[in-house]
């Protein structure tokens, strides 16, 4: 494999930990917040919005004030999202 491939290859890989990070500690808070809620205002995993998420954030807020794991995850899935534009324009510098 060409050396130069591997930068892009690494920046890739680097922001896919980043976005898997951030969907383990969303699973965190989710089981964080589910346990304090009765079953029927429990939330799922699955089939997010915008404003579900920022009603599960201010529920975790409210629940756990010592919890960081909301900042946490906004902090990843930016790092993976600049990493993610790093490694398409090192491919694209790399292509032509």
């Amino acid at each position: 494999m060409n050396l130069r491939l591997l930068v892009p290859f690494g920046v890739l890989l680097a922001g896919t930990v980043c976005w898997v990070a951030s969907l383990v500690l969303l699973s965190e808070v989710v089981e964080a917040v589910n346990e304090r809620l009765p079953e029927r205002q429990q939330y799922s995993l699955f089939v997010w919005q915008t404003k579900k998420q920022q009603e599960l954030y201010a529920r975790y807020r409210e629940l756990c004030p010592d919890g960081r794991s909301h900042r946490r995850i906004g902090y990843l899935v930016r790092t993976s999202w600049v990493l993610l534009a790093a490694a398409t324009f090192l491919f694209w510098k790399t292509w032509l």
